[in-house]
């Protein structure tokens, strides 16, 4: 490769070099990976920065037209653990088309709105469906002989059990992990068992 302008044949590649592109008739500056001249800073692309420019530039329109971006668009697809198969029949597009909105290829106003409605609705349904589950909750707390001879259970937050601060990832065992002794549920009369 030679300099167009020193006619310099040494190149330095720049990670977030400043190109720009014309694209669908408007100039954008995009920042990309380039290579620029060791001795006058003429900057050009090489052959292995091409893809990488383009998804670069078709971010770059998506942002300034407040589009999803690539990354965006994939994120939403993760975010839902769906293959890029089961995102396209998710949305009701080709295959093709989540494909290439996830690299280059600029998404229509319209699926931009697509996509965006019916994830966050899947969001929202899912996380619905997450706190209405049913939890059953159990703690030990101890059994105290009344006065009278009849015994009662202490209510759980008087010995700290407060069902407000219980937090089910750190609080309760995990399912096939050992659980010391102290965590082991009798049926006796000192169990609380509570449906969240």
């Amino acid at each position: 490769m030679k300099c167009v302008r020193c006619d310099n044949d040494r190149f330095v590649e720049k990670q977030d070099a400043v190109v720009e592109q014309e694209f669908r008739g408007e100039l954008l500056k995009v920042h990309a990976p380039a290579m620029a001249c060791a001795k006058c800073g003429w900057v050009t692309v090489g052959l292995r920065q091409l893809d990488t420019l383009r998804r670069c530039t078709a971010d770059a329109y998506r942002e300034k037209h407040g589009l999803l971006t690539s990354a965006q668009i994939k994120g939403c697809r993760r975010l839902l653990k769906m293959s890029q198969r089961e995102f396209a029949a998710f949305l009701g597009v080709g295959e093709a088309s989540v494909k290439r909105w996830e690299t280059w290829l600029v998404q229509e106003k319209s699926s931009d709105g697509l996509i965006r409605m019916k994830c966050e609705k899947e969001c929202s349904e899912r996380l619905a469906r997450e706190d209405a589950a049913p939890a059953w909750i159990e703690c030990e707390h101890p059994a105290v002989e009344a006065a009278d001879g009849i015994t009662i259970q202490e209510s759980p937050s008087a010995n700290g059990l407060d069902p407000s601060k219980w937090n089910l990832q750190t609080d309760l065992p995990q399912e096939g992990k050992d659980t010391p002794a102290e965590s082991t549920y009798d049926t006796t009369d000192t169990t609380f068992s509570h449906a969240a």
